[in-house]
């Protein structure tokens, strides 16, 4: 199990991702107020691990009672770990969008990337537009 993330820790991207720094990679889920429009999710299709994307390179699939949306990758990297409790139980997205319901790992191939992500402050207020 992952650490409970605070939301307010975290960094976003306008596909409402999340980003969230560990040891060694960095955290992405989705965010509570995507997994909140989308309802229900049915399905997770998780990027492979060791796989490299670039940024806004399409990374994964999640499937809702509501849509099937392929999702970009929020900064260039490589695939370190996923979340493959997701693959039997892809609800924990809807019910722990920071903790249990992550998604994968990256461990950045540019970190400037970092900087066109915007904090919690900026995500919220970006949503409030």
């Amino acid at each position: 199990m992952v650490e409970k993330i605070s939301e307010s820790r975290c960094l976003f991207n306008k596909s409402h991702l999340w980003l969230y720094q560990g040891d060694d990679d960095w955290l992405v889920g989705l965010s509570d107020f995507s997994q909140d429009q989308r309802s229900d999710v049915t399905y997770v299709e998780l990027p492979t691990i060791g796989q490299l994307f670039l940024k806004g390179e399409l990374n994964l699939v999640i499937e809702s009672v509501k849509s099937a949306e392929s999702m970009p990758m929020p900064i260039s990297g490589v695939v370190t770990r996923v979340n493959n409790a997701l693959s039997q139980s892809p609800h924990l997205v809807n019910q722990s969008s920071y903790d249990e319901g992550w998604l994968y790992a990256i461990r950045p191939s540019n970190p400037l990337e970092l900087d066109d992500l915007m904090s919690f402050v900026d995500y919220d207020a970006w949503l409030d537009q």
